[in-house]
């Protein structure tokens, strides 16, 4: 090989290593966003058990005080290689029956619901792997509760005995947000103890939901 040649060769390598470099470099820097730009996670959520999971309520002195069966929605992301950071789900709408029985507006806001053992765990959360959120519980003794992080003012979250009423709620990232899910709950105000035979007092439906 003559001067020529090699003085082509070895430059030819050079621009092959330094572009590899800065490639490596680019991917080191951008290769998250990038990603997550072009294939943004894609959160979804669904009610956990339509028949809810019996306890036992206690104080914090672990002193029995019911029995309460909790509701929970589960979150995923169909995407976990992409994750979805800085997740939260927030209730946005209650809609509950008119004089004439047909649904109305009866809270609007943006509150977030409790994550799971929320005592424990962060308040926003990062999806890649499913994570459950509370819904709302029923108490043996009466009443059901819906569970917000917070309770505004105006919002009506506790049901005294026989109930129905609609539900908004929406998981949101900093990536992506799920479709609005509508779930109507409706409750005889009876209670019991096993599993299919409470299903026969409350009902969790899930509508269809509403595109964002």
């Amino acid at each position: 090989m003559d001067p020529s040649q090699q003085f082509w060769w070895n430059w030819w390598v050079n621009l092959a290593v330094a572009t590899g470099t800065l490639l490596t470099v680019a991917v080191a820097l951008f290769g998250e966003k990038l990603r997550a730009k072009l294939f943004p996670p894609v959160l979804r959520m669904r009610l956990l058990r339509k028949e809810g999971e019996k306890t036992e309520l206690r104080n914090q002195s672990g002193q029995y005080i019911d029995d309460v069966r909790y509701y929970h929605l589960k979150v995923w992301n169909e995407r976990r290689w992409s994750t979805a950071e800085q997740v939260q789900v927030y209730l946005t709408r209650i809609d509950e029956p008119g004089p004439s029985g047909k649904y109305q507006l009866a809270w609007s806001g943006e509150v977030p619901l409790r994550w799971r053992d929320q005592e424990f765990v962060p308040l926003l959360q990062t999806i890649g792997a499913a994570k459950d959120c509370d819904f709302f519980m029923v108490q043996k003794k009466g009443g059901l509760w819906l569970m917000p992080l917070i309770t505004p003012n105006n919002m009506k979250a506790r049901k005294e005995g026989k109930c129905r009423f609609l539900v908004w709620v929406q998981a949101r990232s900093d990536q992506a947000d799920s479709e609005i899910m509508r779930i109507q709950v409706s409750w005889d105000g009876l209670w019991e103890d096993g599993d299919t035979e409470m299903q026969r007092h409350l009902e969790v439906e899930d509508l269809a939901p509403r595109r964002k």
